[in-house]
């Protein structure tokens, strides 16, 4: 889960940054809040639902 929570998270990263590459501002918008939100779900979705399975206060 932590190898697939860092790729979503890169993934909406780069989706962000390419999002320079659109033509029309409206259009950047979009596609860098698109990136952000898939990077979002890749940090608080996927890699803290890991860390909370495996944290250190739980007892084994």
């Amino acid at each position: 889960m932590r190898i697939a929570g860092l790729i979503v998270a890169v993934l909406g990263w780069l989706v962000a940054v390419l999002s320079t590459q659109v033509p029309g501002t409206g259009a950047q918008i979009a596609v860098a809040l698109l990136g952000f939100v898939v990077a979002c779900v890749g940090i608080i979705g996927i890699l803290n639902q890991h860390h909370l399975r495996n944290a250190i206060w739980k007892s084994r």
